[in-house]
């Protein structure tokens, strides 16, 4: 439904998380859809997945999942970029997206879980848009953000989270 501080000319990695980005929140069912995010920390140490506001400001925002949201999603860069030996400005860039979504308010009518249904829905888009190695899991979604590994423990339905893994090739300056 919109996508959530976007860049006015993205580059790089940042030009095709946002092409995605887009195409995702087009999506009825994604309430919130934020670009690349990074790992925030607060006074205490705790880590959360946090995204630059694209505003001109210093201002970042926590996200993290909300009772009053049906579904969110992030973006983040999972390894290091390669560059194509044979071709001046490619790159495969290893990304990762993640869902969290609350299924009795995505499709109040479904009275199953049919997460499966969705991954095949975002699965299906990533390959429209030439993304390649793809795979998925719908355990430990929130690993390596430390206030959120709770949550990786209580995915009782009628809530539900998966990760999709995935390449994307791009240029350096398209």
């Amino acid at each position: 439904m919109s996508a959530l501080y976007t860049y006015s000319d993205p580059k790089l990695h940042d030009k095709e998380v946002q092409t995605l980005q887009n195409a995702i929140a087009a999506l009825s069912w994604v309430q919130d859809a934020y670009p690349l995010v990074r790992k925030g920390q607060d006074d205490k140490g705790n880590t959360f997945p946090q995204v630059y506001k694209n505003d001109g400001t210093d201002v970042s925002v926590k996200v993290t999942p909300d009772s009053d949201v049906n579904c969110l999603c992030f973006f983040e860069l999972d390894g290091n970029v390669e560059r194509f030996p044979e071709g001046v400005g490619k790159y495969t860039y290893p990304l990762s997206v993640t869902f969290w979504l609350q299924l009795d308010k995505v499709y109040p009518a479904k009275n199953y879980d049919y997460t499966s249904e969705l991954i095949v829905e975002i699965v299906n888009l990533l390959i429209t848009y030439g993304c390649e190695n793809i795979s998925y899991t719908t355990e430990d979604i929130f690993d390596g953000f430390s206030e959120l590994e709770d949550i990786n423990t209580k995915f009782m339905r009628t809530y539900s989270a998966f990760k999709i893994f995935f390449s994307k090739e791009g240029t350096q300056c398209n």
